[in-house]
C-alpha cells in the first residue's frame, strides 16, 4: 500500500484537523518519502529513513507526531514530543512547518537553541507545549538544571541525525534519549542514513526498526542541471559571478567554504553595485533570523553563505545554486544542491572552477559517478587551457620493477674464524714495521762464535 503513487493523505486516516491544515498548505498527495515513512511511524515503529535532500522528510515525521499527540495527548502540562536537529536554522524552519501543520488543533510547540535569551525559552515552556524542538546542546542544559521534563515524551525525532553526529552532538542526543521513556518511539531521518555512524547509533537505541532507502545520498532529482565554468584567475571567476548574479532570475545562493571568503566577496559584490545578504556561524542570532527574513521575502536575492546554510534549510524557490568555493566532499556538494529543485521545480548549479579546484571537482564526479557538463559564457571563456587532473595508476605486481638479485652472502664468509689474530692475519699487504718487531731478537750476551 505505501509504495502506491495513488496514494492520498486521506488514506493515512488522519484527523479532520490535520487534513484541513495539509489542504491548506496545497498539498495534494504524499510524496514517496511521505508515503513510505509515514505509516510504520503512525503504527508506533521505529523508523530509520535515508532520502535525498528535498524529499519532504519534515512532513514525513511531523504528520504522524501530530497524529499521535493529538490521539493519546501527554499528561496535562507536559512534553509529549521532542524533534532535535543540529542548527538552530533547522529547528526555526521545523517549528514553523509545525505551526502551520497544528493549526487549528489546539496543538503548540517551543523552540530550544542557543543565540536565544535563556529566560525567553522558559517562558515559552512555561506555556506547556506539547512539542519541543531543540539542538541537543541547548536541551540537555535546561534538563540538567532541571528547567524541563521530558519523562512523558513518546516520540522522539532526530532529524539529519548523521549531520547531527558528524559535529560530535552524539553524546548530548544519547544523554536526551537516556531522559526520555524507555516505551518512547524513535524517528531517524536523514540525507544519508546508510552513514556508518547513522548505522551503529540506530543498532543501540532503535527497536526492532523500519530501514527506509529511498534514494541513494549521491543523487540529485532531475529537474536540477548542473554545470562547470572554467576560471582563468580569482578575477575572472568574480566576472562569471557576476553575470550569473545579473542574468539569473529570481533568488540565488552562493556558497563559500569560509568566513574570510566570505567577507572579501561581499565587499567586492558591493561594489560592483550588488546587493547581497551574507550568513554564517558566527552571526547572532537575531541577525541570522534577519538575513533569512529578508531573503524568504524577496526583498534582496543573492545570499553568501557558508554551508551553516547547506542543511535543512528549505527556502522557497531558490532558483540557482553557486558554487564559488567548490566543496571539499561530494555529499556535502549534494546537500548544497538540494536547496534548488525542489518539490520537481526546475534549478541550476553552477560551479566555478580554477584550477587549484580540479582535485575537488574531481572527487565530487566520482561521488556522483558521472561528468559534470562543461559551459562558457560568450565574452568570458577561459584564455588559458587548464591542467587535466589524473590519478595516479597503482602499478600492478607485472608492472612493477623487479629488483636485481643479489648475491647470497653467508654469514660464517663473513667472519673471522680460524684466521690467526693481529697484523699477519689481516687481508691486503702486511705493515713491514709490525714485521720487523716480529723477528727473533739477538742476545747482547751471548758471544759469537
Amino acid at each position: 500500500m505505501t509504495g502506491d503513487p495513488s496514494l492520498l493523505f486521506d488514506d493515512f486516516f488522519l484527523r479532520p484537523e490535520l487534513l484541513r491544515a495539509i489542504d491548506q498548505l496545497g498539498l495534494e498527495a504524499p510524496n514517496a518519502a511521505q508515503r513510505e515513512a509515514i505509516p510504520p511511524a503512525l503504527e508506533g515503529r521505529d523508523v530509520l529513513l535515508g532520502a535525498e535532500t528535498g524529499s519532504g522528510k519534515t512532513l514525513a515525521f511531523l504528520i504522524p507526531l501530530a497524529q499521535r499527540l493529538l490521539e493519546t495527548p501527554p499528561e496535562a502540562g507536559r512534553i509529549g514530543a521532542v524533534v532535535l536537529a543540529p542548527t538552530r536554522e533547522l529547528v526555526m524552519q521545523i517549528d514553523k512547518v509545525f505551526r502551520r501543520l497544528a493549526e487549528g488543533s489546539g496543538l503548540s510547540s517551543a523552540r530550544v537553541t542557543g543565540g536565544i535569551r535563556h529566560k525567553s525559552q522558559l517562558e515559552w515552556l512555561a506555556k506547556k507545549p506539547e512539542l519541543i524542538v531543540a539542538t541537543p546542546g541547548r536541551l540537555l542544559e535546561l534538563l540538567a538544571a532541571g528547567e524541563t521534563d521530558i519523562g512523558a515524551a513518546r516520540t522522539l525525532v532526530l532529524d539529519e541525525a548523521d549531520r547531527m553526529f558528524e559535529l560530535g552532538l552524539r553524546e548530548a542526543v544519547e544523554g536526551i534519549l537516556s531522559a526520555a521513556p524507555a516505551d518512547r518511539q524513535l524517528l531517524l531521518y536523514s540525507a544519508t542514513a546508510a552513514d556508518s555512524r547513522c548505522g551503529h547509533f540506530a543498532a543501540y537505541w532503535l527497536k526492532d526498526p523500519v530501514i527506509l532507502t529511498l534514494d541513494s545520498p549521491r543523487s540529485l532529482p532531475e529537474t536540477i542541471e548542473q554545470s562547470v565554468l572554467f576560471a582563468d584567475t580569482r578575477e575572472h571567476k568574480l566576472a562569471l559571478l557576476q553575470h550569473l548574479l545579473r542574468v539569473e532570475k529570481g533568488r540565488k545562493l552562493v556558497f563559500v567554504n569560509t568566513r574570510e571568503h566570505l567577507a572579501w566577496l561581499a565587499g567586492a559584490l558591493s561594489a560592483n553595485g550588488l546587493k547581497v545578504l551574507v550568513l554564517h556561524g558566527e552571526l547572532r542570532q537575531p541577525e541570522r533570523d534577519l538575513c533569512l527574513r529578508e531573503f524568504h521575502a524577496g526583498s534582496r536575492s543573492i545570499l553568501l553563505a557558508t554551508d551553516v546554510a547547506a542543511r535543512g534549510l528549505h527556502i522557497d524557490d531558490v532558483k540557482a545554486i553557486i558554487n564559488w568555493d567548490m566543496p571539499r566532499k561530494g555529499d556535502l556538494y549534494v546537500h548544497r544542491a538540494g536547496r534548488t529543485g525542489r518539490d520537481g521545480k526546475p534549478g541550476w548549479v553552477f560551479n566555478l572552477v580554477e584550477a587549484h579546484d580540479l582535485r575537488y571537482l574531481e572527487r565530487i564526479q566520482r561521488y556522483l559517478r558521472m561528468r559534470l557538463p562543461v559551459a562558457s559564457i560568450d565574452g568570458l571563456e577561459p584564455r588559458h587551457r587548464l591542467p587535466v587532473s589524473r590519478r595516479k595508476k597503482r602499478k600492478t605486481d607485472k608492472e612493477k620493477p623487479k629488483a636485481a638479485s643479489k648475491p647470497k652472502q653467508r654469514l660464517r664468509d663473513r667472519k673471522n674464524k680460524g684466521k690467526p689474530k693481529g697484523p699477519l692475519g689481516r687481508k691486503g699487504k702486511t705493515d713491514e714495521a709490525a714485521t720487523e718487531k716480529l723477528k727473533p731478537l739477538r742476545n747482547p750476551w751471548k758471544k759469537s762464535s
